[in-house]
């Protein structure tokens, strides 16, 4: 199949029923080293922060309307042709 495919941008959600995000958690969330955990490096989030970014995506940290953690990640639009045989 060969032609060029445009996708609507998706959002992936990921809630909690948690207790939520600290103003100050939300603020540095993605933060190289930032963590909340003792055993934590503080790596994850950063790390999808920056290939989200450098594939054009976005990812952000809130509290759900519901009460706990939500984090969004908005990936970014193929666009391209992709050939297959």
């Amino acid at each position: 199949m060969t032609g060029v495919q445009t996708c609507a941008l998706p959002i992936l959600r990921f809630a909690d029923d948690g207790p939520g995000l600290r103003s100050e958690v939300v603020q540095r969330l993605f933060e190289p080293f930032f963590t909340t955990k003792q055993k934590g490096t503080g790596l994850g989030m950063a790390i999808v922060q920056r290939i989200l970014l450098a594939h054009g995506g976005t990812v952000a940290a809130s509290n759900g309307s519901a009460g706990g953690a939500e984090i969004a990640l908005l990936l970014p639009r193929f666009q391209g042709s992709r050939n297959s045989g």
